[in-house]
């Protein structure tokens, strides 16, 4: 395998692990985004889709 050298490095980015219950959003959201992607996600997750109809309003 042939060694690649880098044009640029970009300086890091801050990364944090946190615990999913004790985070806090810093304001309410208005938008939400769910992708469907049939190539790239199995059948079993299409069952899903209509659990999140609970929690965003699909207009």
């Amino acid at each position: 395998m042939r060694k690649r050298t880098p044009s640029a490095i970009e300086p890091p980015i801050p990364f944090a692990v946190r615990d999913g219950r004790s985070w806090v959003a810093g304001a309410r959201f208005d938008r939400a985004l769910l992708c469907h992607s049939p190539e790239y996600t199995p059948r079993a997750a299409d069952a899903l889709i209509g659990i999140f109809s609970d929690y965003i309003d699909f207009r």
